[in-house]
């Protein structure tokens, strides 16, 4: 319940830029939306992500903002551990090195990860060009998960035969290439 009320807390506070961006327009910030749906694989994770990015563009160069997702563990920690569906929630930050129809740019992304019964961190580091409104980015990502896994502990012994469910707190650190294509409004 806590994790929806913050996903919802960050979707009405976009909505409010988004508003506040299209009444008070200046000529060297302006309000961003970015739609990008990508592909990560690497040590101990392989997923599927889609993330929305809301944020301002200062003088054409500079984007920062918040983004929020939802992703599909396929193989690796989150598919065998940690149920299967994940939210990333980051601050980002992106520089055009031009401003035009083809911009190269650099990304980075940090922040958190909920998933259905425990948080990890979230992180990218991308480059990538945007052409007009399409834009495509590879890099590197880095997470760091905790999570519970049990196994079951058999006793046996002269009177009886028993078994019992024992928890050991367990931590991961994936690394890998991701590759992102998307649109920019």
């Amino acid at each position: 319940m806590q994790a929806f009320k913050i996903i919802i807390a960050i979707v009405f506070t976009g909505l409010f830029f988004q508003s506040y961006a299209q009444e008070k327009q200046s000529p060297s910030v302006k309000y961003t939306l970015l739609l990008e749906g990508g592909f990560c694989g690497g040590i101990k994770h392989v997923a599927i992500e889609q993330t929305v990015f809301n944020g301002i563009t200062i003088n054409g160069q500079h984007v920062i903002g918040f983004g929020m997702g939802l992703g599909s563990g396929i193989a690796g920690i989150i598919e065998s551990n940690t149920r299967v569906v994940y939210c990333p929630i980051y601050a980002n930050y992106r520089y055009y090195f031009k401003t035009g129809t083809f911009s190269p740019h650099l990304n980075f992304a940090v922040g958190g990860m909920m998933l259905l019964d425990s948080e990890a961190w979230y992180s990218s580091l991308t480059a990538g060009f945007r052409k007009h409104k399409f834009t495509f980015s590879s890099g590197i990502f880095f997470h760091a998960y905790q999570y519970t896994k049990y196994t079951e502990v058999y006793h046996n012994d002269i009177y009886h035969y028993s078994s019992y469910m024992e928890g050991k707190v367990v931590q991961e650190f994936p690394v890998g290439l991701i590759v992102k294509v998307g649109v920019t409004f």
